[in-house]
């Protein structure tokens, strides 16, 4: 357990860059949430959004030179010479999971209407297909064949099926602490409750207990050839409050 990246305040979500030495992630050390690349020493802030920023996701290029950023429920292009590129949006974006710069796509949380949906978005042509419709979703992602997986809220994993969605009965009792999960090639990698980390082959349909982490491990926010990216609780604070309700 190295940590690369740490300070008295929150940062979390780290992510390989692709054919890279870049881990990008995001951090409040500057007073705000912001983006950060990091080779492992010497953090270097990447964005300066304004007062009250909040990131929910973000996301590599395919080659690298960028990510696309959901901050304050608007999607951004960040280039690592730090020019920025807005990308519109008709609706709020509640979460970024994922980003294909190839396809110009995206798995997005959407709020439309009111209603927060699960979508695949395709920034050519400004349009979206809902996914899972029905489904309270916790997360979602694609694997390299472009396959969909995603957990709803009773941490279960579940993947399309050519009439109805297939539930992963392997994976039942596997969900963890955290809504998030990795996929690196066509392999699912997550923690348990058990603070097992695992994974499941979905060409082969094997199973694996990789290893049991310490207890202040968080959850897993990468996986490459080699290494893992965790987020690890390295301290909680709370405070005793007392509210009062005026008549």
């Amino acid at each position: 357990y190295i940590s690369f990246a740490r300070t008295n305040l929150g940062e979390d979500h780290a992510k390989f860059q692709p054919d890279g030495p870049n881990i990008a992630f995001w951090s409040e050390r500057s007073g705000e949430e912001q983006l950060w690349v990091s080779q492992g020493n010497d953090p270097q802030q990447l964005t300066d959004f304004p007062t009250d920023t909040y990131i929910r996701g973000f996301d590599w290029a395919a080659d690298g030179q960028s990510l696309l950023v959901n901050a304050n429920n608007v999607l951004t292009q960040v280039f690592l010479d730090k020019n920025q590129q807005s990308q519109p949006m008709n609706h709020a974006v509640v979460r970024l999971y994922q980003w294909d710069s190839i396809n110009n796509t995206a798995l997005l949380l959407l709020r439309i209407d009111g209603v927060i949906r699960f979508v695949e978005y395709d920034f050519k042509l400004a349009e979206f297909t809902e996914l899972a419709p029905g489904k309270t979703m916790l997360w979602g992602l694609k694997t390299t064949s472009g396959q969909l997986i995603y957990k709803d809220h009773m941490q279960q994993f579940w993947q399309p099926g050519p009439i109805e969605d297939i539930h992963i009965e392997s994976l039942n009792m596997q969900g963890g602490k955290a809504k998030s999960f990795v996929v690196h090639n066509n392999v699912i990698y997550d923690i348990n409750k058990n603070n097992q980390l695992w994974s499941y082959d979905l060409d082969s349909g094997v199973f694996k207990v990789l290893k049991t982490l310490r207890e202040d491990v968080d959850y897993l926010t990468d996986v490459n050839q080699s290494e893992l990216l965790l987020s690890i609780q390295v301290a909680a604070k709370k405070e005793v409050v007392e509210l009062t309700v005026s008549e």
